[in-house]
């Protein structure tokens, strides 16, 4: 290990969330599955008996930190891998792909080279939560770097057992569970990692380079190349883990494309065919299809393993120094979400919306969202079913400022209602009747619609609310609480909580925000209505006047900014 790594780069998700992610996403061990194979145990065997390598003898945690070291330096050197460390709270290890004489920071370009993580307490303690939420915000920071890897290898050793897990965008799983006493046995999997190619190690050749940047190729002989930033990401470990680019054309300096990787369900309709159905019906205000490929499945890449329902960390149980993931775990009924890496390109090529300009633009941005929903859904017949801060897109020098993107989720009418009732959409906007599990209304979107409005004009430019703002509340607790909690909040007497939140420059978005309530809100026999009226009158009522206030707030901020 050449040189030490500082882990210090900003991360903007809180342990609670890390662990609302992961903790109910997590399975148990398949004795059937044999996570090294025949392959790499028969390469593992003669690279030892070729070097006469005697299995480690470790008395406690730091000895292994300390014989891994050694082992890198003389057995590592032919290779590209390269093990580094970082001394914090313990041990953290990363097996890099890439050999570097030294490693100063924690930026991106370092997690882009991360192979394998591990996380070793050389402290005695055996916090398991604690040392969950490290493993897992460092497989986090490796996906959003490297945001089509197809899985990840950790491990961790707490106290005499060190445990090997797969992290995939279904979840987490244990893979092999190695005594330190069983020294031939840990020799056997160490030598294994030095063994593994990228595919064994979770790499996939989706994004390429050559000496212009990052490509993708659309089909057999065009490139689009990425440009170096993100537009958006997903900052979470377990779920569709969405990452998009803008891209350009070979030989364009203009990047008027965008380039978005994606693990949606499996059992979701292909976001292609919907936005294909949205434009040959002449849907107005949404993204246009460029190119689309569908890649790995998690369940093709788990290689056998036995995905049974998924179990659930319970916490404030005191795990003992040998227990592992199924100690700490317990069933549920939540069935295994398969789902499948896909590659979509679409135009134009948006900004972020917590990228306004000013509050004037936002309001034009709201207002033409809105009519984009309403054309997708009346003109086109699909329903939405994901509106979120991350769905809608500001688009420059073009007279329909706020687009719509993302149909993963979204359902095609054309064809009669439909019965389901699953849970679809972004967690902090879903609606009251879909937080109860009701059959999904364009209703529910233009609830979602207010709740976003809410979020962004709090936020005020950030990507997430200060840790004391009523808008965490959103993330916590089950379906029924946030409906229960939301229900309360969207009462007249209540409503302001949020209001009061609002940064002075939008003190005038009150009023823009009162009247989406009070629209999607009415009180009938003295109870607030969260149901819908799907009639065409109605339907229209709706649309209209929560157009109607974006416009006369937009009238009255254009005619104030002329007379001052």
């Amino acid at each position: 290990m050449e040189g030490f790594l500082a882990l210090k780069s900003p991360l903007d998700v809180d342990d609670e969330k890390i662990l609302d992610n992961v903790s109910n996403r997590i399975h148990d061990t398949d004795q059937r599955f044999d996570f090294l194979g025949s392959r790499l145990r028969h390469l593992a065997a003669t690279f030892i008996q070729d070097r006469k390598l005697e299995p480690p003898r470790l008395s406690n945690t730091e000895a292994f930190t300390t014989w891994l070291e050694h082992f890198s330096k003389e057995h590592l050197e032919d290779t590209q891998h390269q093990w580094h460390i970082s001394k914090t709270e313990g041990a953290t290890l990363l097996l890099m792909k890439q050999r570097v004489k030294s490693l100063q920071s924690g930026d991106d370009e370092t997690w882009q080279r991360v192979q394998i993580i591990g996380h070793v307490l050389c402290d005695g303690g055996i916090d398991y939560e604690k040392h969950l939420v490290r493993l897992c915000t460092s497989a986090l920071r490796v996906f959003m770097a490297q945001p089509t890897r197809l899985y990840l290898i950790g491990f961790y050793l707490r106290g005499s057992r060190l445990e090997v897990v797969v992290l995939d965008r279904s979840g987490m799983y244990p893979a092999v569970s190695v005594d330190m006493a069983n020294e031939s046995r840990l020799l056997e999997l160490v030598v294994s990692f030095r063994f593994m190619t990228d595919r064994d190690l979770g790499r996939s050749a989706v994004i390429q380079m050559d000496v212009h940047g990052s490509f993708i190729r659309l089909g057999d002989s065009e490139m689009l190349y990425l440009e170096g930033q993100t537009i958006a990401q997903s900052d979470e470990l377990v779920g569709d883990g969405t990452t998009c680019y803008r891209g350009r054309s070979t030989g364009s300096n203009l990047w008027h494309h965008v380039v978005k990787f994606k693990w949606p369900l499996t059992s979701s309709r292909p976001e292609n065919e919907l936005l294909r159905l949205a434009a040959e019906r002449g849907v107005e205000g949404l993204i246009k299809l460029r190119h689309y490929q569908a890649f790995d499945r998690t369940s093709t890449l788990r290689q056998g393993y036995h995905n049974g329902p998924y179990r659930r960390i319970t916490w404030g149980s005191q795990p003992g120094s040998n227990s592992g993931v199924d100690d700490m775990t317990v069933p549920t009924d939540e069935p295994f979400e398969d789902r499948i890496l896909t590659c979509v390109v679409t135009t134009p090529a948006g900004r972020p919306l917590r990228t306004f300009a000013d509050p004037t633009e936002l309001l034009i941005v709201f207002r033409d969202a809105v009519k984009a929903h309403r054309s997708l859904f009346q003109v086109g017949k699909i329903l939405h079913r994901d509106i979120s801060a991350q769905n809608i897109i500001i688009v420059d020098h073009s007279p329909w400022r706020g687009y719509l993107i993302d149909l993963d989720v979204a359902i095609d009418l054309s064809n009669g209602p439909t019965t389901t009732d699953n849970i679809a959409g972004t967690r902090p906007f879903m609606s009251i009747g879909i937080l109860k599990k009701r059959k999904h209304t364009y209703r529910h979107d233009l609830e979602s619609f207010l709740y976003v409005f809410l979020w962004v004009v709090i936020c005020d430019g950030s990507s997430n609310p200060t840790k004391t703002s009523r808008l965490r509340r959103w993330f916590k607790g089950t379906w029924e609480e946030s409906a229960t909690m939301k229900m309360d909040d969207m009462r007249e007497e209540n409503f302001h909580i949020y209001l009061d939140e609002f940064p002075p420059r939008f003190t005038y978005f009150k009023q823009v925000a009162e009247a989406m309530r009070g629209i999607l809100f009415p009180v009938h026999n003295g109870q607030l209505w969260t149901g819908t009226d799907g009639s065409l009158a109605v339907t229209n009522q709706v649309y209209d006047g929560i157009i109607a206030a974006f416009q006369r707030a937009i009238d009255e901020k254009v005619s104030s900014d002329t007379l001052g």
